[in-house]
């Protein structure tokens, strides 16, 4: 989850590499492909270039023997790197997707999109106004405050979101928003 996170900051289209998930978080990542959170992507079809080969090229093209692609170095067939499935397969995150799943997780209902990148979740039990703007233009909205005052103009709000400088936190909170970084969700 908080590669997940870390990925949508940036925003769409958030790419997942096969080899960023180990082989114990199988079934969680299963479980995202099953839910539409990730999407199989395209194949990567190059590859970067040998760290000390001096031909010039940016990349390696990706080739196959049989089923098993490798890495070839234009320069020396010696320098070719045998690769596996993982290594070339590509995921692309849902944002839209994954907020629903936060929010369905958290115990909420369906997500609302407030405005491009920012999403109220739903209320806790507390009355605290749960939201969520996992990448940095949400975060960085012009009139963000006004926006999530919009959704509860009394009640704590919490914020979920990359991390936020430690002054624009404080300045947040004496609004009674609370920025939380997604990892600590």
């Amino acid at each position: 989850a908080k590669l997940l996170w870390q990925l949508s900051e940036a925003g769409e289209p958030a790419v997942l590499f096969g080899r960023q998930h180990s082989a114990e978080d199988d079934a969680a990542f299963q479980r995202l492909l099953a839910l539409g959170v990730l999407v199989h992507g395209d194949r990567l079809t190059g590859w970067k270039a040998c760290h000390d080969c001096d031909c010039g090229a940016d990349e390696r093209d990706v080739r196959w023997r049989g089923d098993v692609p490798f890495a070839a170095c234009p320069a020396d067939n010696r320098r070719d790197e045998v690769l596996t499935r993982d290594d070339l397969a590509t995921f692309t995150l849902s944002i839209a997707t994954m907020v629903s799943e936060t929010a369905a997780s958290l115990g909420l209902g369906p997500p609302e999109e407030l405005a491009p990148g920012l999403w109220r979740l739903g209320r806790l039990t507390d009355g605290r106004v749960v939201t969520a703007a996992p990448t940095r233009a949400g975060i960085l909205l012009p009139g963000l405050v006004a926006a999530l005052r919009a959704v509860d103009a009394e009640n704590p709000i919490v914020l979920i979101g990359p991390r936020r400088p430690e002054v624009r936190r404080a300045e947040l909170a004496r609004q009674g928003i609370y920025a939380v970084p997604a990892e600590e969700v």
